[in-house]
């Protein structure tokens, strides 16, 4: 894909018999609500922070959720009409992410 293009979108409701085959089958997803999972699908966001762990490396199908984060400090890095235009999307795959360490934060 081009640097400001939009990326494709693929819902991920489950086909009829509820096993995804194709090009997602075996792909895991991080599930990620707008603005953060259009940033992190253009790579204008490299670092998510969870509570949880994984060994887990390799690509990541990045999923928006149907809800978005209403903060406006999160709207604020949304700053050109190619992220606008891929924030709006809500419910489904819009791109793919390289997860490429995850790192202990202490309490």
């Amino acid at each position: 894909r081009r640097p400001g293009a939009p990326a494709p979108h693929f819902p991920l409701n489950p086909p009829p018999g509820g096993r995804h085959t194709g090009a997602m089958a075996g792909w895991q997803a991080l599930s990620l609500k707008q603005p953060w999972a259009a940033l992190v699908s253009a790579g204008a966001k490299t670092v998510e922070v969870r509570t949880w762990g994984t060994r887990r490396r390799g690509p990541l199908l990045i999923h928006a959720s149907r809800v978005p984060d209403e903060r406006p400090e999160a709207w604020a890095w949304v700053t050109t009409p190619a992220l606008r235009a891929l924030a709006a999307f809500r419910g489904g795959v819009l791109g793919t992410a390289e997860l490429v360490d995850c790192v202990h934060y202490p309490d």
